[in-house]
């Protein structure tokens, strides 16, 4: 994927509860030319350990969509770095320039 500019992400943020356990969970992403998709998984609200999966999208000019996945377990209170490498993203080398970027299908769940 040639990738002539940082498209940062858009916030999400997903809640699960179970009886007293919950937790919200954001997770940002953004580009890193040399690396593939840098996501940061913020646990910012409840006292429950929590999984949160998602999937990073590039829409690119050519129309095609760079489709790349994580899941990452996060304490209460913490931040965690995750990184989706290029090999691990779906038609990135048929992308010819990112024209847009979003972070969808957030699925977060309580951790026991």
């Amino acid at each position: 994927m040639k990738v002539h500019l940082i498209v940062m992400l858009l916030a999400v943020a997903g809640l699960m509860s179970a009886c007293q356990k919950s937790a919200k969970v954001r997770v940002e992403c953004k580009i890193d030319k040399d690396t593939g998709y840098a996501c940061e998984v913020h646990h910012f609200e409840g006292k429950a350990k929590a999984k949160a999966c998602w999937d990073a999208v590039t829409t690119c000019q050519n129309g095609t969509k760079a489709i790349g996945s994580g899941c990452h377990e996060v304490e209460p209170g913490a931040k965690a770095q995750h990184l989706i490498p290029f090999d691990e993203i779906k038609n990135a080398k048929e992308c010819d320039k990112p024209v847009g970027f979003d972070v969808t299908n957030i699925k977060v769940t309580i951790v026991d």
